[in-house]
Formats: C-alpha cells, structure tokens, sequence
C-alpha cells in the first residue's frame, strides 16, 4: 500500500504557508517546554521551572481556534489530526498553568508534562502529508535529505509490516510490545535491533516514541515491551526477560535483524532492569544502555566474568536526580570498570530524572561502531 502523494510530495498548500509555520513551530516549541519542565524540575524547584518555561496559554487558544475553522470546512484527515494534536498540548499548557498556583503538585506537573506520545501518536501517520510532520521525527541532519525523505514518505505508515505497529500492546494492557520498522525497509538489508524498556508505571507504548526520530533517521527497527505488571519484577525477573525474549525472536522472525548487535535500553526502572537482566550469563544482548538507574553491587555477583568481559555498556545520569541518586551510578561505573566491562559514562549536569534526547545519536554512533 502506497501514500498518493502531491506533485510537491507533501501537499503543505491545503493550507496558509504562514499557519502551517506557526503550528509547527509552536508544537516543537511546546513540546521541547514540556521536556524542559521534566528534564530539569525537581520536588524542590518545580514551581520555578514551570514559570520559566511553561508555553503560553492564550497562543495555545488561538491555535485551536483556527484549527477548529479550518476542521469546519474541510474533510481532510491530516488537518483534524492536526488540530487533535493542538487540543491535547493546549489542554496540557492549561492544565499545567493551573497546578502551577496549587502545592504539591510536582507528580501531576510531571504527567502532564508526558504529552508527547500522545500527541505523536496522533501526528506520524500523516507523515506523507506534511512536510513539517515529517521532519518532527528526524534528525537535523537527516530532515535535509529529500532522497531519505521521499523514501520513508514513499510507503504508508498504515502499511502492515512497516512503521509503528502494536502488538497486544493497548493502553489498557501488560505484557504486550510495541515495534517500529523503519517505513523504507528493505528485506535485503540486515537492521540492527534497539529494545528500549520504560520505566516504573510506564508503557511501551509510550516508549517508543522515544528512539523514532534516530530509527527513522538511521535505519534502525525499535521493540519496547511492556513489562507483565506495573513495572518489571526485580525479584523475580524471569517471567519479564522470557516475554521480553519472545517480543525479540517475534522481531527477528518477521523483519532481517542483525542478531550479532542487540541493544538492551531503559529508563528508570527499567535501566535498572537492564542491568538486572543484561548482566546475567546468557543474555542475548551486546550492548546494554541504562538510564537513570538503581544500582546494587550484587548484580556483578550474579553475572561471570566472561560476560562482564564481553558486554559493552554506556551508563547514563543525571546529577539533578531527585529519585534515585547520581552516585548509585557513579559507583556503578567504578565497580562495573573495575570488572573489566567496556563502559561509557555520561553524567549531566541539567538533567533531573529524565531522559536525555539528544544523546540517543552519541548511542546509535556507538553502538553501530
């Protein structure tokens, strides 16, 4: 199945050239507010970093205004996802001055502040249609090149077998996965294989919203489980690593997976439990990224040194981190080089507990090595 494309490739002139640049630049804009208030606040500051960087309301409102005129007069799929995408940050910008008058409400700033796998989700299947929606989930460097662009917007992501497919994996379920496969995939070439792991409360779902932009870019087929409770099970992890094995050979059964370079990724709990997991004798995966993880030193006594020697690691932290401490992985890093473990360390000096986009590149980069 084939996206009719315009003779320009995207048909931008459904609309006024000058909305269009305001709506996209004002969802990058939001969007990357919204990842600053998660990035850098904290129990003790949010208040203060939701002052300086919450979006503002009223342009929020006349942006659904418009949309919601232009919905009025047109049957176009792409303009009501468009203006749904508009509704679900401006009732996040509302939502988010409210809590900002009210104490204790640093939990609910950080879920309001989650919009952007919703508002994603609602944006990449008219990636064909819009160039500007397109560009949202590349690269910088990757958003210049009309060959790569006009081969991912060449397929539709309603396509079966490509782009962003779930599997047993709604909201409302556990235990599922989601997968990407990059749009331009081709049988013929072998793709290397990201499995990224979410965090305590978290969905996979919602995770794979986080390596898209570097996948679409780089060629690079993404899975994220969804752990079978609330979030992986540290005491007993079998059941986790066996479905979340499942969800990989499902991966490498229907696409052409590179099975010599499997990444391992999480976030919070679930870089804790990539550790947990990664570490242990046996495991299939090569290279193993924790973010923001708890970390123990028994977990070295349950691995073998031939598996210490042969795993390559990139440990990441933020020194802002209210919930579990910096210095769990700093000593991490100390014990895990003394091991003999091929580590990278990345510590940042702004970052709260929350992921650092911008580092997935330096990761790809050395994981492709």
């Amino acid at each position: 199945m084939h996206a009719v494309l315009s003779s320009r490739r995207y048909d931008d002139l459904a609309v006024n050239d000058s909305n269009v640049n305001k709506t996209s630049a004002w969802i990058k804009d939001t969007l990357w507010a919204f990842a600053m208030i998660q990035r850098r606040g904290s129990p003790s500051n949010i208040m203060d970093i939701v002052l300086e960087y919450a979006p503002d309301l009223q342009e929020a409102i006349d942006l659904e205004v418009h949309w919601t005129s232009v919905v009025r007069e047109s049957t176009d799929q792409t303009d009501l996802a468009i203006l749904k995408s508009v509704q679900i940050l401006r009732s996040g910008v509302a939502t988010l001055w409210k809590l900002a008058m009210e104490d204790g409400a640093f939990f609910q700033i950080r879920s309001t502040c989650a919009t952007q796998p919703r508002t994603y989700e609602v944006l990449f299947p008219h990636c064909a249609r819009r160039e500007w929606i397109n560009d949202l989930f590349l690269s910088e460097v990757a958003s210049t090149n009309r060959g790569l662009k006009n081969s991912l917007s060449a397929s539709s992501p309603h396509s079966a077998d490509i782009g962003f497919m779930h599997v047993e994996n709604s909201r409302e379920s556990r235990g599922g996965y989601s997968v990407y496969v990059p749009e331009n995939y081709n049988p013929a070439t072998c793709y290397p294989l990201v499995v990224s792991l979410h965090g305590g409360s978290g969905h996979g779902r919602g995770q794979a919203w986080v390596w898209l932009r570097e996948a679409r870019s780089q060629g690079v087929v993404v899975v994220c489980p969804t752990s079978l409770d609330s979030t992986w099970n540290f005491g007993d992890p079998e059941a986790d690593i066996l479905n979340i094995l499942h969800h990989v050979e499902a991966t490498c059964k229907n696409w052409n997976i590179d099975t010599s370079r499997l990444m391992l990724h999480g976030i919070s709990d679930g870089g804790t439990f990539v550790l947990a997991s990664g570490l242990l004798e046996g495991s299939k995966f090569t290279h193993l990224v924790p973010c923001s993880p708890s970390f123990h030193p028994f977990l070295i006594e349950v691995s073998s040194p031939s598996r210490l020697k042969e795993i390559r690691v990139y440990l990441i932290h933020g020194a802002l981190d209210w919930m579990f401490p910096v210095e769990g992985s700093r000593e991490a890093y100390l014990i895990l080089n003394r091991a003999g473990v091929d580590i990278v360390y990345r510590e940042f000096e702004d970052l709260s507990h929350a992921y650092p986009d911008e580092e997935n590149e330096s990761i790809l980069q050395w994981f492709l090595e």
